[in-house]
This record gives structure tokens, C-alpha cells and sequence, in this order.
């Protein structure tokens, strides 16, 4: 069962198709983001835990093949970083979240 999400089990997250779940992601992603545009660290913080918590349930998913699964780690070691930065601008995750989109091709059509 999921910490922040706790009515999701993994059974659920892997029953979501691989563009629902990247947008998931992205949709938290995108929640840290105008928390950081809006100077509020404490919800950004929040949001970046959900983020992370939702890449982990990707990663264990195995529809994902194993080079996307490297890609989930990197962009979760990004936002790793980011979480512990001082120095944390929007910017930063609307690239993070523009990678994202590009992940899969059913959510590569989302404009940002």
C-alpha cells in the first residue's frame, strides 16, 4: 500500500495504462511545480513525495521495459536533488515534466 496514496496498491497502479500513469505523474509533478512558482515549499515538498511514491509504483510495474524503467530512476534521482536543493525554481520542473510527457506517446500530446 502506498504512503501518500493510500488506497492505491500496486495491483491498482499496474492496471492503468502506461499514458495514465504518466499522467498521474505528471499531474503531481505539475502541482510541485506551481507550489514553487507560488513560493509555497511545503506543498511542493508534499507534492514531490507523491511524485516520488508514484515512480516507485512505475518502476515495479513491468509493462514498462527496462530502459524506461532506467529513465523513471533518473528523472526520480533529479527530483531527488531537487527536493534538497536551496536553490529551486519552476523552471527546473517544468523541463523535468516536459521529459516526462515525452516518456510515453499517448502523453507526449500534452501541452504544458
Amino acid at each position: 500500500m502506498a504512503t501518500f496514496h493510500p488506497s492505491l496498491t500496486n495491483e491498482k497502479w499496474q492496471r492503468l495504462s502506461p499514458a495514465h500513469q504518466i499522467l498521474n505523474i505528471a499531474a503531481e509533478l505539475s502541482r510541485a511545480r506551481n507550489a514553487t512558482a507560488q513560493g509555497d515549499s511545503i506543498s511542493c515538498t508534499h507534492s514531490l513525495e507523491r511524485v516520488s511514491e508514484l515512480l516507485e509504483l512505475s518502476i515495479a510495474d513491468q509493462k514498462w521495459l527496462r530502459n524506461s524503467r532506467r529513465e523513471f530512476l533518473r528523472l526520480k534521482e533529479f527530483l531527488a536533488g531537487y527536493y534538497i536543493s536551496d536553490n529551486k525554481k519552476s523552471e527546473h520542473l517544468t523541463q523535468a515534466l516536459q521529459v516526462l510527457l515525452f516518456f510515453h506517446k499517448d502523453s507526449s500530446i500534452v501541452k504544458i
